[in-house]
């Protein structure tokens, strides 16, 4: 069809094309723009545990450092994908409609307080009975002083819960930059005050500048939003969300629980070997989440409104555009950690000022993390397509197959490999519960689509 008026023939069809054409490459410019904000971001945190190792050297010490982010880090990602999986769709969803979103916004942060407020309080509490049945080749020192930290680092966590939810909020808004320009910020200011800190308190100084962190980000957050207010009261009465909450949470709590496991098997290895299979993890798993924020999370905060609106095409579309994209990136990473080994090992001993048995072991940790990094990039993507359509329990039962599973692989793998063969196992583990999931979420769309 075209429409010829005085002077000028145009195609409609051209012109669609056309704004295709701008759409898209507008969409890769956000990309490109998030993910070098980002990457910024999370090559200050990482400078975290760069300075730690360069202060204080791989050893006892950070042993006992990386066992005590291990448990706050552990219930946050229990606790963010409870929370996440409802208010999520629910604030795409609803994101027209300002008061109702607002509204909601106060239900949800009210939630998350009684949530991360009773679990890190229950947890700090008991941890000197049960800490050392997960690290169990610490000595008492070791134990002592990951419980100092981590109580620390649990205060810190309630508040990353709480922005977690204002974080999806803005998110829901597409209001992408200004979140992680807040966090970059906030980490930078940290950055520096470590170097005043550690020759004066040492671990223990990083552990209240986290927390200084935590707080000044979620109050600035708060800010931007409006000081919006905690209805602890109304969290404690929806019934639905808690219900909708209920199977994700009991899921998350087997499968998130997975960092327990591995490091449950790296502390027993040789001293000094749970610090270099942190630091890894940490650096594969930055490149994740840089991954993850720029690519997957403008997908995800879609979602809801597809679904409100029964575009199951294009809720299907999205979903594996985003999960091509990051298993292209995944081929891309283990052909360039393979050609670039011998720099990649240098400017690790340069970094952190370890021997060459360190750094190589790092480059071997980091190379077979490759089904880690696709995962933990792209995995939100079709847990929350499952999500949106209302299915909570499909993610729960998969996650909770795949961590029983793991056990034994990851048992197996350890004792024949060490911590190599503990890395290979997670990322097997990681890439077929994977494929499963995006099965189950074929399934899924094709279904609502038929009805």
């Amino acid at each position: 069809m075209r429409i010829t008026s005085i002077g000028s023939t145009r195609s409609i069809d051209g012109g669609n094309k056309y704004a295709s054409i701008i759409t898209g490459w507008c969409g890769l410019k956000r990309q490109a723009l998030l993910a070098f904000i980002v990457a910024l971001q999370l090559a200050a945190t990482f400078s975290t545990q760069i300075i730690v190792v360069r202060f204080i050297g791989i050893g006892v010490q950070t042993d006992a450092f990386s066992a005590a982010l291990t448990i706050p880090a552990v219930l946050s990602a229990i606790l963010i994908a409870a929370l996440q999986s409802v208010w999520l769709p629910r604030f795409s969803a609803e994101s027209s409609n300002k008061e109702l979103w607002r509204d909601n916004l106060k239900v949800a942060l009210g939630q998350s307080m009684l949530l991360s407020g009773g679990i890190f309080i229950l947890a700090v509490g008991t941890m000197q009975w049960w800490l050392h049945y997960i690290f169990p080749d610490f000595s008492i020192a070791q134990l002592s002083s990951a419980i100092t930290l981590s109580s620390i680092l649990s205060i810190a966590s309630i508040f990353n819960v709480l922005s977690s939810i204002l974080v999806i909020a803005f998110r829901s808004q597409s209001r992408f930059y200004k979140i992680e320009i807040i966090a970059l910020l906030g980490t930078i200011f940290s950055l520096i005050a470590l170097f005043y800190v550690i020759p004066i308190w040492g671990l223990v100084g990083v552990a209240l500048i986290t927390l200084g962190r935590s707080l000044i980000i979620f109050i600035i957050q708060m800010a931007f939003l409006g000081w919006p207010s905690i209805s602890v009261g109304r969290g404690y009465k929806s019934c639905k969300t808690w219900r909708l909450m209920g199977p994700v949470f009991a899921g998350a709590i087997i499968y998130k629980t997975s960092p327990l496991v591995d490091r449950f098997w790296a502390s027993q290895s040789s001293i000094g070997g749970l610090t270099l299979f942190n630091l890894a993890q940490m650096a594969v798993g930055a490149l994740a989440i840089m991954l993850e924020r720029s690519i997957c999370v403008p997908i995800i905060s879609r979602f809801g409104y597809y679904v409100a609106n029964r575009d199951y095409k294009e809720l299907k579309s999205s979903y594996r555009f985003g999960v091509f994209q990051i298993t292209l990136i995944s081929i891309l990473f283990v052909f360039a950690m393979i050609l670039l080994k011998d720099p990649f090992i240098e400017i690790i001993k340069f970094i952190l000022n370890v021997n060459i048995d360190d750094a190589s072991n790092i480059w071997w940790l980091c190379l077979l993390y490759v089904g880690y990094l696709h995962v933990s990039a792209s995995g939100g993507l079709p847990v929350a397509v499952l999500y949106s359509l209302n299915d909570t329990k499909t993610p729960f039962i998969i996650g909770m197959i795949g961590f029983i599973a793991s056990l034994f692989i990851k048992a197996f793998s350890f004792i024949l490999f060490s911590l190599p063969g503990l890395v290979l196992a997670t990322s097997i583990y990681y890439i077929l519960n994977m494929a499963f999931m995006c099965w189950i979420c074929e399934r899924g769309i094709n279904a609502r689509n038929s009805q």
